[in-house]
């Protein structure tokens, strides 16, 4: 991914590049204006692609399986970590404070209007579940397909999707089936299993409110997953990167 992003940017300022050389040839003001535009156009074009590549790149990197990520994490065998991780950077005396602190954070039940009513724009926990009862979510970056299934293991959905463009720092993918209904849209964070050990993503009918973290329809809600095939490797290194992360200030 970030391979891809430096390619695009240097594309990017290449054309920027020729059409500022361009300009600085003596032409009349009707050509400059035209070339302005087409390399204004190209430089869009050109950053349109270099997202596209991402975007197929990041759910080539997202190929797998997953299921919820807390309910793993939250488990009693893992409190130790928990606390030796918040011990590492507050200190003994705060751990295990501080660990249900971070636990708590992200184990709120609400989300939407609800939680916007309780919480209004001065924060809360945020919900981490899975919606609309989805319980195993599958990804294969090969075809751009995403399926899902309940916990009974019925099919949900199953579909290929298409890059439909940026919310935030959200890679929005749009379904190619017109019926998919709650599963029309999936938004990505460009989070992998090989990067940060989980995976961080939105879904639902429509695309309007992905890029809004404490408002409209998502507000406080981020579903989080890990690999249905998890180590033991895996919990402990997303928990620790949990903790650093937001205990480093």
């Amino acid at each position: 991914m970030k391979n891809a992003k430096i390619l695009s940017l240097m594309l990017a300022g290449a054309l920027a590049a020729g059409a500022l050389a361009g300009c600085s040839q003596s032409q009349p003001a009707s050509d400059s204006s035209t070339q302005q535009e087409s390399s204004s156009s190209q430089v869009e074009s050109a950053q349109a692609s270099g997202l596209e590549a991402e975007a197929e790149q990041l759910l080539s990197d997202l190929t797998g399986s997953y299921q919820e990520l807390f309910p793993v994490l939250f488990e009693g065998q893992y409190d130790q970590l928990w606390i030796d991780d918040s011990a590492a950077i507050v200190g003994e005396a705060d751990a295990a404070s501080t660990a249900e602190m971070l636990k708590g954070s992200v184990g709120g039940s609400i989300w939407g209007e609800e939680a916007i009513e309780a919480y209004g724009e001065e924060g809360g926990p945020f919900y981490c579940g899975w919606l609309d009862s989805l319980s195993e979510l599958t990804i294969d970056g090969d075809t751009m397909e995403i399926s899902g299934t309940d916990a009974a293991g019925k099919e949900l959905f199953s579909s290929t999707y298409h890059f439909s463009g940026m919310a935030g720092d959200l890679y929005v993918f749009e379904s190619d089936d017109a019926t998919a209904g709650d599963f029309a849209y999936f938004a990505f964070l460009p989070d992998t299993p090989d990067s940060t050990y989980h995976i961080e993503f939105r879904y639902g009918s429509n695309d309007a409110d992905f890029g809004e973290w404490m408002a409209g329809k998502y507000a406080y809600w981020m579903a989080a997953g890990i690999p249905t095939d998890y180590t033991q490797s895996l919990v402990e290194n997303s928990i620790k990167l949990f903790c650093d992360e937001n205990l480093a200030e």
